[in-house]
């Protein structure tokens, strides 16, 4: 089996090193800060002939903070403080961090500057408290603006889901749950292991496959390093995303003319995968670290997602996004097409 590939890999003389992480015990009223670092780059290269359609990026950086207010057998209740203000030692001018202006916007829609909310034992969000203030905020700022629809939207989808809230505003609190654990875990240095998933695309579940690994253990710093890799059913995936690429040919269709047949299969194509890499303590089975890597392809358009997110009492080890410090970082990025 696996583990004894992994013994054979290490050497006749050592066994696989094992790793324990504990449960996830957070300190109750401790507040913790968080260092987020976002890039999106945007690749239009198939529909446009200009050389900075090939790469838009923007990125944005953030200091949010979260506490745990109580725990018991069935959970906690969190609260996360938000802030779309750049930190004082962010590099660079001000203008090149996009996103701080979009999530100030975010923040001003839905009219809070800090969310509260029930969360299952890992931490993963189950209830938003005080939905019903954030839908009046947001009612109130319906009323007052002339009709936009993209804000009637956002109001519909609270009413619907209240939880879309936190993930708009705080999606960092699903990917930290995501390395924790509401039991002990003991597993080899090397060793892979396999879990199906799905996940909602476009109001579709889409099935997924992820590969778990633990990468390595340091007992000095006691941190042990996973990483996950997530594969999307392509039958499935395709199937969520062909509105968008239908969309996508319908709005450039002179373009579309042009297109060699493998640039049309291209843009009719959809494709999607996810790399997290996590660093949790072994001391209490939270997620100090994490680097998260999303690359989408769909209707010739590629996206690339990566979030970077650390604690700021332990210095972060993961490499910074890819295109963190790329030359072209503009707020006159090309604007992706809106949902219809």
């Amino acid at each position: 089996g696996l583990i004894f590939q992994v013994t054979m890999a290490v050497g006749p003389a050592q066994a696989a090193e094992s790793v324990t992480v504990p449960p996830y015990e957070p300190a109750v009223g401790t507040e913790r800060h968080y260092r987020v670092q976002k890039t999106t780059e945007t690749d239009m290269s198939l529909w446009f002939d200009r050389p900075e359609a090939s790469s838009a990026v923007m990125r944005g950086d953030f200091r949010q903070s979260a506490t745990v207010l109580s725990q018991n057998d069935e959970g906690m209740r969190m609260k996360w403080r938000l802030s779309a203000d750049i930190p004082p030692d962010a590099t660079g001018a001000a203008d090149s961090y996009a996103m701080n202006a979009m999530f100030r916007n975010s923040l001003a829609a839905y009219g809070v500057e800090e969310l509260e909310f029930d969360a299952d034992p890992s931490g993963a969000p189950t209830a938003l408290v005080g939905a019903d203030q954030i839908i009046a905020n947001m009612e109130m700022l319906l009323s007052t603006s002339s009709s936009d629809n993209t804000a009637s939207r956002m109001l519909q989808a609270v009413k619907g889901n209240p939880l879309v809230v936190i993930d708009v505003l705080a999606p960092e609190s699903m990917i930290l749950a995501l390395g924790q654990s509401s039991e002990a875990f003991t597993t080899d240095i090397g060793k892979e292991w396999t879990v199906a998933g799905s996940e909602e695309l476009k109001g579709m579940l889409v099935p997924t496959s992820t590969v778990w690994k633990l990468e390595a253990a340091d007992k000095a710093r006691q941190t042990a390093t996973f990483s996950a890799k997530v594969t999307y059913d392509p039958a499935a995936l395709l199937q969520s995303q062909q509105s968008s690429i239908d969309g996508m040919i319908a709005s450039f269709a002179d373009r579309a003319k042009q297109l060699t047949d493998a640039q049309l299969a291209q843009a009719r194509s959809a494709g999607k995968s996810r790399t997290v890499t996590y660093v949790n303590s072994t001391h209490d089975g939270s997620t100090i670290e994490v680097l998260e890597n999303t690359v989408a392809n769909v209707g010739g358009m590629k996206v690339t997602v990566a979030v970077h997110i650390w604690r700021e009492d332990q210095p972060p080890v993961l490499p910074a996004p890819r295109a963190w410090t790329a030359e072209t970082l503009s707020g006159k990025r090309v604007e992706p097409l809106p949902e219809n």
